[in-house]
Parts: structure tokens; sequence; C-alpha cells
């Protein structure tokens, strides 16, 4: 599994209207999940998640990984309801320091 790597020269990209605006999926999430190592906790409170639920997406998901990180960032997205653009979901990672890279996939065109 890939870490999460923190990019400290911040660059931000320019996320077409088009794309910002479109809730974000769960294939999405699911391919985000993977491109995550233990540092997603501290994501999840970024996200506005709390303890409890970073202490419940682990105890739903004992043996894997990449299971808990995919329910974070789907109760990530059921708290911000109509609000989880693909949009919102860039600027609160690169606003967390993660690599362009992690997650530039989210704006390609489809």
């Amino acid at each position: 599994m890939a870490k999460l790597q923190v990019n400290n020269r911040r660059q931000y990209m320019t996320v077409p209207p088009e794309v910002s605006s479109r809730r974000v999926t769960e294939k999405q999430l699911n391919t985000l999940a993977g491109k995550f190592g233990s540092e997603w906790e501290n994501l999840a409170i970024h996200l506005d998640l709390t303890k409890a639920d970073v202490d419940r997406y682990k105890a739903d998901n004992p043996y894997n990984a990449r299971s808990q990180i995919f329910s974070m960032l789907m109760g990530w997205r059921a708290r911000k309801g109509s609000g989880a653009t693909v949009g919102a979901l860039v600027r609160n990672l690169e606003d967390f320091g993660v690599a362009l890279d992690t997650f530039e996939f989210l704006i390609q065109k489809s």
C-alpha cells in the first residue's frame, strides 16, 4: 500500500467547474482509499470526522485497512451530502498536504 505523501511545496490544482461540482462516487472513494496508509486517521479528523468515528470504522473492519479508509471516506460523503463534490474533496486533500499525484485521477473528465 502506498504511503500518504505530504507535499511540502503546496501545489494547488485548478479543477474544471464541470468536474468540481460532481458528487464524488463510491468508485472514486474506493480508489482513493487504496492510496493511503496509517495517516488516514489524521485525514479523517481534518475532514471533520471524530475520533469516535475513526474508532468505529476500525472496529467495523478490523483486518482490512483499505475498508477502514473507504468507510471513513463514505462517512465524509454522507455527512457532506450534496456538498461531497470532487472540488470539495480536492480542496480538503490539498489543504491536508496530500501530494497531487495521489488524487489527480479525481479530476479526469469522464
